[in-house]
């Protein structure tokens, strides 16, 4: 996935937030995406015009595939998270993070 791509559905996504609250807007953001199948998106400069997430079919398919993956574990991230289970959170946004999240 097109790194430009993430940073601005990310922009788009936590502009429509009244607060940041980690957890929840990874979550948020991750389910938005996974929801929108990764859609193209206009620029927002207008500068020139649509753009994608990945630049072939194959990779748009991998990328849906591992956002489906990521989904899952930001939901039982924010689940752990809502229930008071921070090592059980701190496991889940560890394997969102490919093992680098950042250590407590």
């Amino acid at each position: 996935m097109s790194s430009f791509y993430l940073e601005m559905r990310a922009a788009q996504y936590m502009a429509t937030q009244k607060s940041f609250i980690p957890v929840y807007d990874a979550h948020g953001l991750i389910g938005h995406l996974h929801d929108i199948g990764l859609a193209a998106m206009n620029d927002p400069k207008g500068a020139g015009g649509r753009f994608y997430a990945c630049s072939t079919d194959a990779k748009a398919a991998e990328a849906l595939s591992k956002l489906n993956t990521a989904a899952t574990r930001a939901s039982k991230a924010l689940d752990a998270y809502s229930n008071s289970e921070p090592d059980t959170a701190f496991y889940y946004l560890d394997l969102l993070f490919g093992g680098q999240f950042p250590a407590r």
